[in-house]
């Protein structure tokens, strides 16, 4: 019995340090590797913890299973973060972002973004934390769409040769009148396609491996279906998305000044806001 006390001890002593660590406590010995795997068990914890519901429905979205996406951002600074997706009947709802600073400042936050056009809300153990109420999706005017194919693998095809004929740019953080480009993704975020009516995939334009802009192309409709594409923010820098030369969505800087209300009001589409504020 005492041998097993002792052993209960040792486990609850290790426990208490990852729980310590994963939860923000820089620990300067960890390599890159492990920062980043301890926020990604942080970030999972979290997303488990967080429901979000659509205006009406009876029942919760569904959080995909798994992060979508392990990324880190060595331009910013020493950060790594996951993202996760809700979905409604296959659709993205929500799209949220948990990320963690080592350096040059040790800060943990959560971004969430409406790719919902009804309103939202978002419960952490029980207790409001985001309730978007505009649409959170802008449908681009565009036009020279190709004609979406009936075969779903040819769709995705389509899709991904969509976008490749955007770009996307993001300010920089301290000359904010200069543009910088943004990587897209060789492949979807996500992919989805629901009983032959909706068929859509999410892309994303990233900053090292960190997702700046969303690119949301959709086909829609019975019969003579079409394509419709919608970009959403994923930063609170000016956003610029262009198709070949011609710019067809630009998003303004939100921030600095930090703190700013325009990215932490819980009544807006894109919320960003440090983790501890939101559970204190």
């Amino acid at each position: 019995m005492a041998r097993f006390h002792s052993l209960f001890s040792v486990l609850m002593v290790l426990a208490l340090v990852v729980a310590t660590r994963v939860y923000g406590q820089t620990d300067e010995n960890l390599s890159a590797e492990e920062k980043a795997e301890l926020i990604h068990d942080w970030a999972s914890t979290i997303a488990g913890q967080i429901e979000i519901r659509v205006t009406g429905q009876p029942h919760p979205c569904k959080l995909k299973e798994g992060s979508l996406l392990h990324w880190s951002n060595p331009i910013a600074g020493e950060v790594f973060g996951d993202c996760y997706l809700w979905t409604s009947e296959m659709r993205p709802v929500a799209f949220m972002s948990v990320y963690a600073f080592f350096s040059p400042q040790s800060n943990r936050r959560v971004t969430l973004q409406s790719i919902s056009e009804q309103p939202l809300t978002a419960t952490h153990q029980g207790k409001i934390i985001w309730t978007p109420v505009a649409s959170g999706l802008e449908w681009l005017t565009l036009v020279n769409l190709p004609r979406p194919e009936r075969s779903g693998p040819v769709r995705q095809r389509q899709m991904k040769l969509v976008a490749a004929t955007f770009s996307a740019e993001i300010a920089e953080a301290v000359k904010p009148e200069a543009m910088r480009g943004l990587r897209l993704l060789s492949q979807p975020l996500y992919r989805y396609e629901g009983d032959g009516k909706i068929d859509g995939a999410l892309f994303g334009f990233v900053d090292g491996t960190d997702p700046e802009v969303l690119l949301l192309i959709e086909c829609y409709g019975e019969g003579e279906s079409r394509f419709r594409v919608a970009a959403i923010r994923q930063n609170h820098r000016r956003l610029v998305v262009k198709r070949e030369s011609d710019t067809v969505w630009e998003a303004p800087q939100l921030a600095p000044p930090f703190p700013n209300p325009k990215i932490s009001d819980p009544d807006g589409v894109y919320f960003n806001a440090r983790w501890d504020d939101l559970v204190e």
